[in-house]
């Protein structure tokens, strides 16, 4: 839920992925092939006449070849192919924009998405590393955006490819084609996420958050409302599910979080978080069932016992509550922040 993917505080950064799971020299400097196919076949004549000839821009490149080849030129460099993989955040900002000012228009768009080709790195057949390696190395078993849908990577015997997450662009193929194989520009994702809520909107670093640079914390929380009261306490009609704001509405974050009442701005407001989240009342009412059972006295009481069978708090209330209790796990199991924030708030006794 616009979590943070990659924890930097806790040393890992996408550096690290490059040199995790096998992903060897041969296998980076294939995945950089992969951008540009063979990077040094531009530098020649009659290639770069078949690429013009693919992409339907002949007229386009006679008036303007010079500049083509400048860009075929400069993005034949590997050091400029792994800058534009390996870019953070605010350096991608920085590219799209210099890439955009210098050779973006309707004719070298087409180009641009040839070379990078995200449909190429999506594709199963591709080898020796593709979109299903990728987001097996991110390892992120939940949708970022809405911590509700499964995002396991599944690859099988004999290296299938069965299952993965989409990979959300945020800044999309079609504003910024350059970036469209820039690992922070790729967001492993819910097809909710991805297709039904964002779609084609374009979002930016001012209204909506990156999940590579910062996540809710405890600005945005869950919380209910008691509004019915059926004998079966865990019965969801019980329970109306909202999203606390514990910001100020002039504090620079509260834009990218809440919005400012305008359509999808804000990433509560985007995927709309709090409307899909009603559907999870059962979830809040089983929890206040297994609360119920924890008084004050119970819950130290319990957790004295597990810690003198060496476990802690935390194993006690992975085995309660069937998720994980610290922040930097919640891309590990649906809905754990909102476990945790109601847990939080009504047995912190658990939690302390």
């Amino acid at each position: 839920m616009a979590f943070r993917i990659i924890d930097k505080q806790a040393g890992v950064s996408i550096d690290d992925i490059v040199k995790l799971g096998g992903m060897h020299i041969s296998t980076k400097k294939a995945y950089l092939k992969l951008l540009v196919k063979n990077p040094k076949a531009f530098r020649k004549k009659d290639n770069i006449s078949r690429l013009v000839l693919k992409n339907s821009i002949l007229p386009h490149f006679y008036v303007n070849r010079a500049g083509y080849i400048a860009l075929l030129e400069e993005l034949s460099i590997e050091v400029t192919l792994k800058k534009l993989i390996l870019a953070e955040v605010d350096d991608m900002l920085t590219l799209k924009r210099y890439y955009s000012r210098t050779w973006f228009n309707i004719e070298t768009v087409k180009l641009l998405k040839t070379i990078f080709s995200y449909e190429d790195f999506a594709d199963k057949k591709t080898v020796p590393f593709n979109a299903y390696h990728l987001s097996s190395l991110l390892n992120v078993n939940v949708c970022v955006y809405c911590n509700r849908i499964y995002t396991n990577t599944v690859i099988g015997s004999g290296n299938s490819c069965i299952i993965r997450p989409t990979f959300d662009h945020f800044f999309s193929q079609s504003s910024a084609p350059i970036l469209a194989l820039s690992f922070y520009n790729l967001i492993p994702s819910c097809t909710f996420c991805n297709s039904n809520l964002k779609g084609a909107k374009e979002v930016n670093l001012v209204d909506h958050l990156h999940p590579y640079l910062e996540g809710f914390g405890n600005d945005a929380q869950f919380d209910y409302i008691q509004v019915a009261y059926h004998q079966d306490r865990s019965d969801p009609r019980n329970y109306f599910i909202y999203i606390r704001k514990n910001l100020n509405t002039t504090h620079p974050k509260y834009k990218r979080v809440f919005g400012d009442g305008k359509d999808d701005v804000g990433n509560v407001e985007l995927f709309k978080l709090e409307e899909v989240y009603k559907s999870h009342a059962d979830v809040v009412g089983e929890l206040v069932v297994k609360m119920d059972k924890l008084s004050s006295i119970h819950s130290d009481n319990i957790v004295k016992m597990v810690a003198s069978i060496g476990a802690s708090r935390q194993d006690f209330y992975r085995y309660y509550f069937s998720n994980y209790p610290e922040a930097k796990d919640f891309i590990k199991r649906p809905l754990a922040k909102l476990t945790n924030d109601i847990v939080a708030k009504y047995c912190p006794l658990v939690l302390e």
